[in-house]
């Protein structure tokens, strides 16, 4: 697949969210009219991601790339737009792209993150610790991880199987 950017509508940030947790860059939109997410994607020549049928005719109609994605379940969704797009997911959310904005992550050390207000509890308990440059949020390898880890591994299978889709 080309890299091209990947834009969700509101209705499928949570998929934005999740593409990032795999090392896939992806920008979800703040609800705003159709004609805004139209204009955005196409400048943007961006793959747009909707589960609004008639906004993905309206793109297709424009020239832009849409992707429908019309499943409920996030696994699914995550591994439909993951195999429709030819994405190489990974399976370790560490280094990837912060969930909230979806800047490069860097690996810092627990002092610095310490000194960023992770509490001392936290970071003497913990030694994998993320910081984003953009927005400032920290993140930790803490219980959390192994199910993010878990999910990204079922999504993976799920992607890699046709009928399963």
């Amino acid at each position: 697949m080309s890299k091209r950017c990947i834009l969700a509508d509101v209705m499928l940030a949570k998929v934005a969210r999740w593409l990032r947790l795999a090392g896939i860059p992806a920008m979800d939109v703040p609800a705003q009219g159709d004609d805004a997410i139209l204009r955005h994607s196409k400048r943007s020549k961006a793959i747009l991601l909707t589960s609004d049928v008639a906004l993905s005719l309206r793109a297709r109609k424009r020239g832009i790339t849409s992707i429908l994605v019309t499943q409920h379940d996030l696994d699914r969704q995550l591994a439909y737009v993951i195999r429709s797009l030819r994405l190489n997911a990974r399976t370790d959310p560490a280094e990837t792209f912060c969930p909230r904005c979806c800047s490069p992550l860097n690996r810092v050390s627990p002092e610095f993150a310490a000194r960023r207000g992770i509490p001392d509890a936290i970071a003497s308990r913990y030694d994998g610790f993320y910081y984003c440059r953009r927005c400032g949020k920290l993140y930790w390898q803490g219980t959390h991880w192994i199910s993010i880890r878990k999910r990204l591994a079922r999504v993976a299978r799920l992607a890699a199987r046709n009928s399963a889709l």
